[in-house]
């Protein structure tokens, strides 16, 4: 879990969403905390390409690491 609270905060997750287990309190994007429309290949899929003011992490984050991230965020999301 460490290791993965990591990750998000390395790449600043943090800065733009909401997710009290990471120590995440921006308010740009959308809110993951409490946040049911989200599921592990959309959380992949928008890193990865981006949406909207979203830009896509693909090519910076490795496969593995976005899928830990990914698996994070949605175990810890209230």
């Amino acid at each position: 879990m460490a290791a993965s609270a990591a990750l998000f905060n390395q790449y600043s997750c943090g800065a733009c969403h909401v997710l009290t287990e990471a120590g995440g309190n921006g308010h740009i994007g959308p809110q993951l905390d409490g946040n049911a429309n989200l599921d592990k290949d959309y959380i992949v899929n928008i890193v990865s390409n981006g949406q909207g003011a979203m830009p896509g992490f693909g090519g910076m984050i490795d496969e593995a690491d976005l899928e830990q991230m990914a698996v994070y965020i949605m175990q810890v999301k209230k």
